[in-house]
């Protein structure tokens, strides 16, 4: 198949500098701290970015590395390039990836973390930046050193030496990192630079910025490609870079001899809507920072921030609001999203959830990244799909994620699989989904029902697992996946017609009222989130009460424990919460249900006792496991027998494609 007309522009090349690429598609740097802790490149990195750029993409980041060592490291296994004996290891990076995509051209960004990172990151080295002004966010407690005048040039020199030592590893282009609150940010930042010296304020941070790429050219050449990435929008509601200044900003870029713009956006304070990292922010809702930046500069602009939707990406450049895209998270979820595209295969993407559970809230718990929805992301060789030895009949029952998966990896390894589903769709409590204002991650119920159907799986819905279908299937193998139930809190009253799970709520069976209480993070749920991950409850109970909310209710979340939603990470969290009291939610924690009464219910909180008149009553308290009355008289009967999911132990959405994908490698 062929691509047609739908993504001309997309698949179009472009001259960067001295480089041509051959598409539109960029592979932006995103961390996984997979090196070392001195920094160093290891065969995980290679393998995670071969397959990545054998899938199609045009331009291919290796991650940002640090040109200071370890002052500059934001996370503890971040790559380092301050001195020659790096280049060996990126080379070997390099070379493995053009052997596997020769016609790709990869960039290294250079980064330093500035006053985004702690002593306890880089061993013990204070964090340093333009003025010593803390960081707002929590994550960050310690004031930076100032950096003197004389140390400001050092700085400026390590990236000019650093670029050429990215050279000399082969790399087509380098990109230096002037976005996102860290260090060469804050000296652009009217918020956060303060000094009094030639670098001081914004124009001393444009001659900052000029006299850096002066350096870098000093070292590199006019015939190496170099680009800059910068914010459009610091986003960030007391003040900081706005388009103004980055419409400036590009244009001293351009004038000082860059060859293309990278435009982000956003700063760890960043408190805007459109900061948002979850699907509850549009698909390409920076694109406009893009269009405005293209209209001073001539040089081609790259944009970024969510776009999975190959429509959207296309009509970005086939508008004129950017030149390039960049598809991040979703290409660690689908590294084959170009070929796909570019062959029209489009309904065959593995969707990006834009949970940030595997990809990104991993690297502030100081761990290296993984994939919600592709369990071989950073682990491509042990976890890579191969033909087994023996095809075996399989025969898995429940519908849901984990059996989806599980029917899938096992009938991609060449098993027979039957896929059985007491409910006539498929998705277990994860289609509920597209009844809340999340309903683009529903995409990933379709993606498991096409590729079910190319690889031959035996679907049949309606269906529960007995005898009769156990002597028709005659299995070698069963994997159960019925998935949980959820757990009913044990307070007078919970049977009364006006309560419901969250569950029977999303699936549209509840009628509720205009005043809804919904109770959840309660001491009854069994998954403490003690993993850091959130389960299916509280996400249903977060998402419910948006939906809700949505729809002119009035809505009380309540809490049994002194956190709510304490499993979501920085990510998620703080914006979750922050739109659901701007949609007037009353959340309260430390929060016991005493009685669920005619009108109402009565708390405590505080050793008082207090009445709240609600019309309708919702918990969202955890799930425990659901299994088949018949399974314990199939034991010595079936050959091998294997509980995935939620069957086995409470979780979410990761958890359970996790569990099924690397079972059914061992089938």
């Amino acid at each position: 198949m062929t691509r047609g007309p739908l993504f001309e522009k997309l698949f179009e090349p472009i001259t960067i500098g001295k480089i041509t690429v051959k598409n539109r598609i960029v592979m932006p740097p995103m961390d996984t701290d997979f090196g070392t802790r001195d920094g160093r490149v290891t065969k995980r990195h290679i393998n995670y970015f071969v397959e990545r750029a054998k899938g199609g993409v045009g331009l291919l980041y290796t991650e940002c590395a640090s040109p200071v060592g370890p002052e500059g490291i934001a996370t503890p296994y971040q790559l380092c390039l301050h001195d020659d004996s790096y280049i060996d290891g990126f080379r070997e990076l390099v070379n493995a990836i053009k052997s596997a995509a020769p016609d790709v051209k990869v960039v290294l960004q250079l980064h330093h973390a500035g006053k985004q990172t702690t002593s306890e990151i880089t061993g013990g080295i204070r964090p340093v930046a333009p003025s010593p002004i803390p960081s707002r966010s929590f994550m960050y407690p310690e004031t930076p050193r100032e950096l003197t005048t004389e140390e400001v040039k050092e700085r400026i020199e390590a990236f000019a030496k650093a670029s050429l030592r990215a050279k000399k590893a082969g790399y087509d282009a380098v990109e230096i990192h002037f976005a996102h609150g860290y260090l060469l940010h804050n000296f652009l930042s009217p918020l956060a630079n303060k000094r009094t010296d030639e670098y001081g304020g914004f124009q001393g941070g444009l001659k900052f910025a000029r006299e850096l790429i002066e350096a870098v050219r000093r070292e590199v050449g006019w015939d190496y490609t170099v680009l800059v990435r910068i914010n459009g929008e610091d986003l960030f509601s007391e003040g900081g870079i706005t388009l103004v200044e980055s419409q400036v900003i590009a244009k001293m870029f351009e004038n000082a001899g860059v060859d293309a713009i990278h435009i982000s956006s956003g700063i760890r304070e960043s408190d805007h809507p459109l900061a948002d990292m979850t699907v509850a922010a549009p698909q390409g809702a920076w694109a406009y920072m893009a269009q405005a930046i293209k209209k001073v500069v001539k040089i081609p602009v790259i944009i970024v921030r969510r776009i999975s939707d190959p429509f959207v990406a296309e009509e970005i450049i086939r508008t004129g609001k950017a030149d390039l895209v960049s598809i991040g998270r979703q290409l660690i979820a689908d590294p084959e999203w170009p070929r796909k595209v570019m062959e029209g295969r489009i309904d065959e993407i593995r969707p990006c959830l834009y949970c940030n559970e595997g990809c990104y809230d991993p690297l502030f718990r100081n761990l290296s990244i993984s994939c919600t929805v592709n369990p071989a992301a950073g682990r491509e060789e042990e976890m890579r799909i191969v033909k087994a030895d023996i095809a075996k009949r399989v025969l898995v029952v429940g519908g849901g994620l984990a059996g989806m998966t599980a029917a899938l990896v096992a009938a991609m390894r060449g098993h027979k699989v039957t896929l059985v589903e007491e409910d006539m769709r498929l998705g277990g409590q994860f289609k509920l989904i597209r009844s809340t204002r999340r309903a683009e991650m529903a995409k990933l119920v379709d993606y498991y029902e096409v590729m079910l159907k190319k690889y031959g799986v035996d679907v049949r819905v309606g269906r529960k697992l007995d005898e009769e279908l156990v002597d028709e299937v005659k299995p070698d193998v069963l994997v159960v996946a019925t998935g949980s139930t959820p757990v009913k809190p044990k307070i007078p009253g919970i049977d009364r017609p006006n309560v419901y799970s969250v569950f029977e709520v999303l699936s549209g069976r509840a009628r509720v009222g205009d005043v809804v209480a919904i109770f959840t993070c309660s001491y009854y749920c069994p998954y403490t989130c003690a993993k850091g991950l959130c389960c299916g409850s509280g996400y249903a109970a977060a998402f419910t009460a948006e939906l809700l909310a949505s729809q002119g209710k009035m809505v009380y979340l309540l809490a049994e424990r002194p956190e709510i939603f304490s499993g979501m990470y920085v990510t998620t969290r703080p914006r979750l919460l922050k739109r659901l009291f701007l949609m007037n939610v009353k959340i309260s924690t430390e929060v016991r249900v005493k009685e669920i009464t005619e009108g109402g219910i009565v708390i405590e909180k505080g050793g008082v006792e207090t009445p709240i008149a609600v019309d309708t009553f919702v918990y969202a308290v955890g799930t425990k496991p659901q299994k088949p009355t018949i399974l314990e008289a199939l034991n010595g009967k079936i050959k091998e027998i294997y509980e995935v999911g939620e069957c086995r132990v409470p979780g979410n959405a990761y958890t359970s494609i996790h569990s099924a994908y690397e079972v059914a490698l061992k089938i």
